[in-house]
């Protein structure tokens, strides 16, 4: 199961932090260590913030296409209760 957008803002805030510290910064091998899980997490966040923006999108658009539907449905049963519309005496 993926992260939520949440967690992975609250791991980069953490990593973030981490990346910050000065004893991390003279430790060379755990600074790049934490640097790259750092650059993958931001990859991650923005490719999951991009598929929620398309998901909404495409929920938006299956409103609007059912809402047209729906319209044109509606068109067509007053055009045809018009050309059926029985005379009245």
């Amino acid at each position: 199961m993926f992260p939520t957008i949440d967690e992975l803002e609250n791991k980069l805030a953490n990593l973030e932090t981490k990346l910050s510290n000065v004893a991390l910064i003279a430790n060379q091998r755990e600074y790049k260590k934490v640097a790259q899980e750092h650059a993958q997490v931001t990859k991650l966040a923005a490719l999951l913030r991009k598929l929620a923006r398309v998901k909404n999108e495409m929920a938006a658009s299956r409103e609007m296409l059912q809402n047209e539907e729906v319209g044109q449905r509606a068109e067509q049963l007053q055009r045809r209760h018009l050309r059926y519309r029985p005379q009245r005496p």
